[in-house]
């Protein structure tokens, strides 16, 4: 089976950012979201700083106010309520004076309880505003060094020439095969392994070429606007050839990498095969030794033997589309390093 490789597949993917693989995992998780929203942020020339805002930060911000809050009305009113007493009055010497001075001593304990809780609870929710603050500013540097690492190491697809566009969505479509064939799951010939390494440097470095191209392009196509001498224009004409070359330059990786993928598509639909004619052909033991104890024993052995003969074709497509996935894994990876 061959694929058409003259022209895109008819089903339009849609191109996904693309990550220098040498940057950490955890740089690309921390960011990934992030640049797909405001991608300019990790343009080359960028130089923007971030100030994030988390959910649990707002949330420890916003409860450490409350109680901050809640804090200060509790003391200012349990102060009032002292100042509104004024000093203890002298009792008389009976047993109603010695219960109203009592209930008056109570009562201010039970303030200067309350006035002692409400600084408490102040003073605790003063503390987490400034933790949470801290988290946030910890938070922010550690964004913001993940930016810096990942500036000049992405390639957002808006960055990009319509053309450029379609040939990266090609270059990804062709990788996500090859990943999701028997060849790369149960690693034949040792592919699995190479593809995990190669696959996405071929990437990302076609998505770097696609990046210098469409900016090359764009600056190109700005300058053949303006007016100019012939002298200019037949400078400019040069220029367009020049990008011409580039970009079939480009598109003959990713036909290279389609070609890699058909053939793992060829090798996923024979080894299916295969599996199907083994379990027949063990079913067909089983059936040859009933039919053997029959008298027609000699016809049916006749008609069930071609089954072992159609196993044996079936490998032998299967060791041929292995060697040829093989060899368009060499022409479409680059040389492992």
């Amino acid at each position: 089976m061959t694929a058409n490789l003259d022209k895109p597949p008819s089903v339009e993917a849609v191109a996904r950012p693309a990550f220098d693989p040498a940057l950490p995992e955890s740089v690309v998780h921390m960011v990934a979201d992030l640049a797909d929203a405001v991608p300019q942020l990790l343009a080359d020339d960028s130089t923007e700083t971030l100030t994030v805002s988390s959910t649990e930060g707002r949330f420890i911000l916003g409860k450490s106010f409350k109680a901050v809050v809640s804090g200060v009305i509790v003391s200012a009113g349990t102060w009032l309520a002292e100042h509104l007493l004024g000093q203890p009055l002298a009792a008389p010497d009976t047993d109603l004076g010695h219960r109203t001075e009592q209930i008056d001593t109570l009562a201010r304990s039970a303030l200067d309880l309350l006035q002692t809780g409400g600084a408490t609870v102040a003073a605790a929710g003063a503390c987490c505003a400034v933790v949470a603050v801290g988290f946030q500013a910890s938070q922010n540097r550690r964004m913001n060094k993940a930016l810096g690492q990942a500036r000049g190491h992405y390639v957002h697809p808006s960055w990009l020439s319509a053309d450029a566009v379609q040939l990266l969505s090609r270059a990804q479509q062709a990788a996500d095969t090859v990943l999701c064939s028997r060849l790369h799951t149960q690693d034949m010939e040792g592919l699995g392994a190479a593809n995990r390494v190669q696959l996405p440097e071929r990437i990302w470095s076609i998505a770097q070429s696609l990046h210098r191209f469409s900016r090359a392009q764009a600056a190109s196509t700005r300058a053949d606007g303006a007016d100019g001498a012939t002298t200019i224009q037949e400078l400019l004409e040069g220029e367009q050839v020049a990008l011409a070359t580039v970009r079939s330059a480009l598109e003959e990786q990713v036909l290279a990498l389609e070609a890699y993928a058909s053939r793992a598509q060829e090798v996923d639909r024979i080894a299916a095969e295969r599996r199907a004619v083994e379990q027949v052909e063990a079913r067909s033991e089983a059936l040859m030794d009933l039919v053997a104890e029959t008298a027609a024993s000699t016809l049916a052995v006749g008609e069930i033997n071609p089954l072992t003969e159609k196993a044996s074709a079936v490998a032998a497509s299967l060791a041929e589309a292995l060697s040829a996935a093989k060899d368009a894994a060499t022409a479409a990876l680059p040389p492992g390093r």
